[in-house]
């Protein structure tokens, strides 16, 4: 008796709910060249951002090693966030907005709306630490 056994590699952990908690970036949605087509191409970095439910956002380099405070969030809505910098480089243009939306697999997709070229959109996973958040 011959058994067979079929099985893909796909991440079935549900969709995230929220953005709440750390994330890791996997994936960008970018070009290669000026002009040249968007794709999902794995990330060079090990980047990771969280966002606390004391509404601020934070950014980990792995060149630093630690989290530092980038701004503050607000949802403006279900796919919309607004982000106000701690330090902009550009006081008159202390927030900006970023789309976003959640994949199966435990991903948050972060998106600029206004870019056509270079990193689009960032999909970042959860980290296992934060599963049940």
């Amino acid at each position: 008796m011959t058994i067979a056994s079929c099985s893909n590699n796909k991440d079935e952990t549900p969709a995230p709910t929220d953005i709440l908690g750390k994330w890791t970036l996997n994936q960008v949605y970018a070009n290669d060249h000026w002009g040249g087509p968007l794709y999902w191409q794995p990330a060079k970095s090990g980047i990771e951002i969280e966002f606390t439910s004391d509404k601020k956002f934070f950014k980990k380099y792995p060149s630093d090693g630690f989290y530092s405070l980038q701004g503050s969030f607000v949802k403006l809505n279900d796919s919309t966030l607004q982000i106000t910098r701690l330090n902009p480089a550009d006081p008159s243009f202390p927030t900006y907005e970023l789309s976003y939306s959640f994949e199966t697999g435990g991903v948050l997709i972060l998106g600029n709306r206004h870019m056509h070229e270079g990193v689009v959109k960032e999909k970042f996973k959860i980290q296992k630490s934060d599963t049940s958040k």
